[in-house]
């Protein structure tokens, strides 16, 4: 376990777009193998352990964000902190924010749904852009280090989560104080 990346735990290599129906048949696998009572193992401590491992590396490998910071920061080694983005990327995303603040008190729908599909369209467009280089880094299964355009699309797709979220979590002034 320790030492073993979570593709490997698994038995698999490294890849963006992993093969999410073998992931969860090894991590079922795994969850009898590593449950308190059904394994040889003798120690408790073992058990947990490695059960906690297998739920961890699971959860991180299921979701395609995680996924992809996992293999940028764990198996490439990449340090996020230190990519810079371009301002014009960074000024679009404050000023959607900035959007999304007076939303909060001027109760315009429609304005929230151009911005939802402003954000799914960016998404969309950055994945596309973006494909080539996931699938070139999993067919060299892991072996070659991913591209600085590849941290640069996850740190951007990050930005555009959080706004997402945001607009997830709008409540209009009138549904804040139903109760």
């Amino acid at each position: 376990m320790k030492g073993e990346d979570y593709f490997s735990f698994f038995g698999m290599k490294p890849a963006f777009f992993t093969d999410e129906s073998a992931l969860k048949k090894s991590y079922y696998l795994n969850s009898r193998k590593y449950h308190p009572d059904h394994s040889g193992l003798d120690e408790d401590n073992t058990v947990m352990d490695m059960a906690e491992y297998n739920n961890r590396a699971y959860k991180t490998l299921a979701d395609f964000h995680t996924r992809m910071e996992y293999i940028l920061k764990e198996i490439a080694g990449i340090d996020l902190t230190g990519i810079r983005l371009e301002g014009v990327f960074l000024m679009e995303m404050m000023e959607i924010n900035e959007k999304i603040g007076d939303l909060r008190t001027e109760e315009d729908r429609q304005e929230l749904d151009e911005i939802r599909e402003l954000t799914a369209a960016r998404m969309s467009e950055m994945l596309e852009e973006i494909t080539p280089l996931l699938e070139a880094y999993d067919r060299d299964e892991g072996r070659v280090k991913p591209d600085h355009a590849i941290a640069e699309y996850f740190l951007k797709r990050k930005y555009l989560l959080r706004i997402q979220e945001s607009l997830d979590n709008f409540a209009a002034p009138e549904s804040r104080y139903d109760l």
